[in-house]
């Protein structure tokens, strides 16, 4: 929806963009964070087609009838800001963050190079050595992921270039069998990484975990033999620190021995726990996330 011939300049624009921001804020920052108030309004798919315009119009709309639109837009969304919006992805809002996701929107930079982005490519470069000093690497970079999923997936790729590099110009032709190997309790997405890289998911194998969801090292590695044994390579452990349904943290030093034994890449899961390493007091859980021996391919 837009309106013919409007520019930041003209003082309607001005107005609705005002009435705009005071809309958010009553409707989603302050109403939407009150306990008094309902977390939202469900309704069903039917209802709710019937209730906001959908529909992409030939002709331009008025700044009265995207205000309409924009208030119904809010009154069926869910608040995921409200007290009693629990969800183990993602809750509450900051309004400073909300500050910092308006001024970013507005920019509106793509961060190709220093000159299309020159604030924005500086403050990801620092915040790739804070985020990696916190973990524990001396000189460390990274990339910011969609997602756990999206994580999981570039870990795997790139471990299996570490470990045969001609892949990037002959692909998977001459490559042997390749096994990864996961919790019973881990993410999903290994297996659909599996999958996409072309692996297999039949070739991910999942390892048994003990009553608080950590995976068992021992049955790690009689797995691992017995898939050396029939000819695999083993290539790839995903520990999880941090797990969907339980919480739990598998030993990273434990995993850590058995993959530099057999010249596996460990990467860590750390989606939900991650954030332990915040924690004096819980950042023991994560001993290790660090790759402290430097024969070891972890990351």
């Amino acid at each position: 929806m837009s309106v013919e011939g409007q520019t930041f300049t003209n003082l309607d624009v001005e107005g609705f963009l005002g009435a705009v921001h005071k809309l958010i804020t009553e409707e989603a920052f302050v109403k939407g964070t009150n306990r008094g108030n309902p977390v939202f309004e469900f309704k069903q798919p039917e209802d709710l087609k019937t209730l906001i315009d959908f529909e992409i119009k030939a002709n331009p709309s008025t700044h009265a009838a995207i205000l309409e639109e924009l208030t119904k837009i809010i009154k069926y969304s869910v608040k995921t800001g409200h007290p009693y919006f629990f969800n183990l992805l993602f809750s509450g809002l900051d309004p400073y963050s909300q500050a910092g996701s308006w001024v970013t929107d507005a920019v509106n930079s793509n961060m190709h190079t220093y000159e299309t982005s020159p604030v924005f490519i500086l403050m990801e470069n620092y915040m790739f050595k804070k985020l990696t000093s916190i973990v524990g690497f001396d000189d460390g970079g990274g990339l910011f992921c969609p997602g756990g999923s999206a994580s999981n997936q570039l870990a795997l790729h790139i471990a299996r270039f570490n470990r045969f590099p001609e892949i990037k110009k002959v692909g998977l032709y001459g490559l042997p069998r390749l096994r990864c190997y996961i919790s019973e309790d881990g993410h999903y997405s290994l297996k659909k990484a599996g999958n996409y890289l072309g692996i297999g998911e039949e070739n991910v194998v999942t390892i048994l975990t003990d009553n608080s969801g950590r995976v068992l090292p021992g049955d790690l590695q009689q797995k691992v033999v017995a898939d050396i044994e029939q000819g695999y390579i083993p290539l790839f452990v995903m520990a999880t620190c941090g797990s969907t349904v339980l919480g739990s943290f598998d030993s990273l030093p434990e995993l850590q021995d058995i993959c530099r034994r057999y010249n596996m890449w460990l990467h860590c899961d750390a989606c939900y726990g991650g954030s332990v390493l915040l924690s004096k007091q819980h950042r023991h859980l994560l001993y290790g996330i660090e790759g402290h021996r430097e024969d070891l391919p972890s990351r």
